[in-house]
């Protein structure tokens, strides 16, 4: 250790009459405001709880009326049930709390080790009058009345998964939401269960509900300790699930009866249910969501190919066999959380405030990132790294986070501080420092104080857009397969919707086979990709994607002087900075010739401006010699190709460079051989992400020296502002997205990796079909082509081939 200190949480006192007794339960966590607590001694009469319990609550500081509860319930057994001391200081779930103005709650049931736990986690044995009982004392204790009336957002492990979803049966009118990790309530009679099993009110039927349990908990694993878990939930969610209740199971496919990495599907799904269901104003009941609104798939337990979700108008399998979501993002959560249950993630956290230098102790303050909790701390000593709090993170039940994560999902104890000492500081010596936090997906956040633009991969262009288009029209293709094939796969991208560029509508349909796509979104990336299937095809299949889409003209009006890079980028941009295997390639001749290209290392942009520079005056623009794959190796060897290999050559210089660079793919909705067309894009901060087309500005610049009715001087303007539009970074409005980066497996997923893919990928009993190139003049003959029809709502001319605006 390099002078990290763990201690206990916060400078905690507690608060008179409601500290914790002695003994087992005894709470090291003292609370002053914002935390509360309050505490009952175990009751004697009939109905009541039987064992002694606390609520501790956080209130969201400054908050003036709360909107709801969300309450983290434990388990059942000792060890569970002390786990939920900490429940209220978990920073993750407060981001949650916080951003719907809800209170924070956990409790403990001091139930005794070998106990009944039928006892407590039975809502109707007294937990329930109990928890509601603290909810009007401790809205006493924190000033806040409206706690006894607000909706309760529900979340609960084993025993307190059976709490949570009694609670639910039993008060539908106030639960805004319920999560039910490894624990159900029972909904049917049976005669070897003491449990006494619940109605099903038509008013709990529109209660968003979540079973979510680990595969070792009887999916896969059929004899283990917790193989029972999965016939409960089974049962209960089909008894839902079968009179259209909004019910979801989602299964990890690593953990046992652990909560592994849950809480990244869970606190998105809550975050969407209280979203669409807590009520504007107090008082009024809480919103009821339109089942069609949601997403449908058919489960598949155990199963490792996932059916990926549609829309519930779309949806056409049996009922009882399928799961609700809430939206398309939570849709898109669940396939990469059932997949390996990592949760993909482009948000950066929040940045660390109040940063406090003490001689050399630093004390700051961090709130969690929603999507992916607090990994840590990078501290920066007079502009460089010094270390990454905690130096060797771990955690045996998911990723490794800052408060550390027990079985029951909550922080260890003792909590670990937000303080560093530096031992590495002399006396007297005066140094600047600096904090960014990290999430769990390895994202930064801003320093402390720092004004820059996030380096965060996800962050929308940056671009001035000007002259929007909408495009009306469909994409056609015709895949023909080998004779006799039996499975032939065909994917499609579908294009995103960014700051950019607007999807209004995007429609399938096929013929003559009739296929509904598979439809899922690969972990590396972030592209989406339609798949389907038509098994024995006969003659070719014709799959139409019809789209609405809006797409902007793009300038940055770049200033070199303005762009910065960093000593060293965040792990999130590793994909950017590296070589590949398939497309965008170095070897030792690209790292031999940006020595050449660029022999001092500079401003980034004036640096890739070298790159570009020598791109267009060495390689030759030729469909009959291209590699149709982004191929770096392809272009340095050939100096010849069309864009993708001018894209892919000049983002492995780029990446040599250490700017981050990528490949885009879109199409072109301008009559054209071919709708395909990719582009480079480079990050620039703080402008981020920015696109330039080399192989367009080398063609149209071509067209300049070759119009007859131009002088020498009146060419040499024209080209030379060609280029200064290219490096001032430029997106025209003839061209929409696809998908982003090159080498990357396919979702659903295919016989290998695919180096791009351009207007789609398929695969004949797993061999991929080869791609055409009907601007080539030599090539005759097609595995699949691809027909497109665009109009647009204003007149939009193809800026590469019109020298208007270069004048």
């Amino acid at each position: 250790m390099r002078g990290f200190v763990f201690a206990v949480g916060l400078l905690l006192c507690c608060v008179p009459n409601v500290c914790a007794q002695e003994g087992t339960y005894a709470n090291s966590l003292p609370v002053e405001p914002p935390y509360y607590r309050i505490r009952y001694e175990a009751s004697t009469k009939d109905g009541e709880l039987i064992y002694p319990v606390s609520y501790t609550i956080w209130v969201p500081p400054g908050v003036k009326t709360l909107r709801g509860v969300v309450v983290h319930q434990h388990g059942c057994g000792e060890g569970s049930c002390k786990s939920g001391q900490t429940g209220a200081f978990d920073l993750h779930w407060q981001a949650l709390a916080k951003k719907h103005d809800c209170a924070l709650i956990a409790p403990v049931v001091e139930q005794p080790e070998k106990a009944d736990c039928q006892m407590w986690c039975d809502p109707r044995n007294g937990s329930d009058a109990a928890f509601r009982r603290a909810l009007g004392d401790l809205a006493g204790l924190c000033g806040h009345p409206e706690l006894t009336e607000v909706p309760w957002a529900l979340w609960g492990h084993s025993g307190g998964g059976h709490w949570a979803g009694g609670m639910v049966l039993l008060h539908p009118d106030r639960v805004a939401a319920a999560w039910l990790r490894s624990g159900v309530p029972a909904v049917v009679e049976n005669p070897s269960s003491p449990k006494k099993p619940y109605g099903i009110s038509e008013e709990a039927l529109s209660v968003p509900v979540m079973c979510n349990l680990g595969t070792k908990e009887g999916v896969t694993d059929k004899e283990g300790r917790f193989a029972g878990v999965w016939p409960g939930v089974e049962t209960f969610w089909k008894a839902l699930r079968s009179r259209k209740a909004l019910i979801g199971v989602s299964i990890d496919p690593i953990s046992s009866h652990d909560c592994g990495n849950q809480r990244y599907l869970a606190i998105p799904w809550l975050d969407a249910c209280l979203s669409a269901r807590l009520p504007e104003k107090l008082g009024e009941p809480l919103k009821t969501i339109d089942p069609a609104s949601g997403w449908v798939a058919t489960l598949k337990p155990g199963d490792p190919m996932i059916e990926a979700p549609v829309s519930a108008g779309s949806f056409q399998g049996e009922l009882s066999q399928s799961i609700w979501l809430p939206g398309e993002t939570i849709a898109l959560a669940w396939v990469d959380y059932t997949r390996d249950s990592k949760v993909l993630d482009n948000s950066p956290p929040p940045a660390p405030t109040n940063l406090k230098v003490s001689g050399n102790e630093l004390t700051w303050t961090c709130e969690a990132d929603l999507e992916s909790g607090l990994s840590g701390f990078v501290i920066f000593r007079d502009g460089k790294e010094l270390i990454r709090l905690p130096e060797q993170p771990k955690n045996p039940f998911g990723r490794p986070i800052f408060q550390n994560l027990s079985y029951s999902d909550t922080p260890t104890q003792p909590l670990v501080r937000m303080q560093f000492i530096d031992a590495t500081a002399g006396a007297g010596d005066q140094h600047t420092y600096e904090i960014c936090a990290v999430n769990t997906a390895g994202l930064q956040s801003a320093k402390t104080g720092d004004q820059v633009a996030v380096l965060n991969p996800a962050q929308p262009y940056t671009a001035e857009k000007t002259q929007a288009v909408t495009w009306t029209g469909e994409l056609v293709f015709a895949v023909t397969a080998p004779y006799k094939t039996k499975l032939l796969r065909v994917w499609v991208p579908i294009p995103p919707s960014d700051a950019a560029q607007t999807v209004h509508s995007s429609h399938f349909t096929t013929f003559p086979q009739s296929v509904e796509p598979k439809v899922g979104t690969e972990e590396r990336f972030g592209n989406t990709f339609a798949c389907f299937e038509f098994p024995n095809p006969q003659g070719a299949q014709i799959i139409r994607h019809e789209l609405k889409i809006s797409t902007a003209q793009l300038n940055w009006n770049l200033q070199p002087e303005a762009i910065h890079t960093p000593e060293q980028w965040p792990a999130a941009f590793e994909p950017w900075l590296k070589g590949e295997q398939q497309a965008v390639v170095i070897d030792d001749r690209f790292d031999s010739l940006i020595r050449e290209i660029v022999p001092e290392r500079g401003n980034p942009l004036q640096d890739m401006d070298a790159v570009m520079t020598w791109a267009d005056r060495n390689f030759v623009y030729d469909h009959a010699k291209a590699s149709l794959q982004a191929s770096s190796l392809h272009a340095i060897e050939n100096r010849r190709g069309h864009c993708s290999d001018y894209h892919g050559f000049c983002a492995a210089m780029g990446r040599l460079l250490s700017v981050p660079t990528r490949v885009t793919y879109g199409i072109n909705p301008f009559p054209k051989a071919s709708p395909s067309h990719c582009k480079l894009e480079a990050f620039l901060p703080p402008y981020g992400w920015v696109s330039f087309d080399v192989s367009e500005t080398q063609k149209l610049t071509a067209l300049i020296r070759a119009e007859k009715t131009l002088s020498d001087e009146q060419k040499q303007q024209l080209v030379r502002a060609a280029h200064e539009r290219l490096m001032s970074g430029f997106r025209d409005n003839t061209w929409f997205l696809q998908t982003r980066g090159t080498d990357y497996e396919l979702v659903p997923k295919a016989s290998r990796r695919v180096a791009v893919v351009r207007t789609l990928y398929a695969e004949a009993d797993g061999q991929p079909l080869p791609d055409p190139d009907p601007s080539d003049p030599a090539e005759t003959s097609f595995a699949w082509m691809t027909a497109h029809r665009f109009d647009s709502d204003q007149p939009a001319p193809n800026p590469f081939t019109d020298v208007k605006p270069m004048k």
